[in-house]
Order: C-alpha cells, then structure tokens, then sequence
C-alpha cells in the first residue's frame, strides 16, 4: 500500500474509508480545540448568538479530537487504521 500520511489541522481524513476523497491519504487532523462548522447546531447558535464572540468562551462549540494512525506491518503487507483514543 502507498499512502500520504499527514497530521494537520484540519478534519481527520480516513484514506482507507469506501468513501475517501483520495484513497490512500490519510490526514490525523488536529489535536487542538477547534469549531465544527459542518455540526449545523454550532452554526446555528453562531448565527443566533448576538454577540458570536462571546461563544468562544463556551467550551460545548468546540470539537476536540485525539485521532492518530496506526500501521500494522504483516507478512501480508501494511495496514493503515485511523483510530480514535478513547
């Protein structure tokens, strides 16, 4: 298996999924705190919020997620997983 392997901060990006924009590109995303713009509840209390700054201050906007990539060498070959730590 060839692969791109990258942590970065961005989305975690599963180049083993069915459904991988690019197969083989794996991406661990960020380990920071960062806002979920895709979760429509986040956007919508932005939107309604009258002063969106304040939110920042509210810890429940943010995502935070620990994803890292785990390669598995067999006699079979090399097998890349995206995982999450508990």
């Amino acid at each position: 298996m060839t692969a791109v392997v990258f942590g970065h901060t961005h989305s975690a990006i599963d180049g083993a999924a069915a459904d991988a924009p690019v197969p083989g590109y794996f991406n661990t995303g960020t380990w920071t705190r960062s806002l979920d713009l895709k979760n429509q509840e986040v956007r919508r209390r932005l939107r309604d919020a009258d002063f969106p700054l304040e939110l920042l201050n509210d810890g429940t906007i943010f995502q935070h997620r620990l994803t890292y990539l785990e390669i598995t060498e067999t006699g079979a070959g090399t097998s890349l997983e995206l995982k999450e730590m508990a």
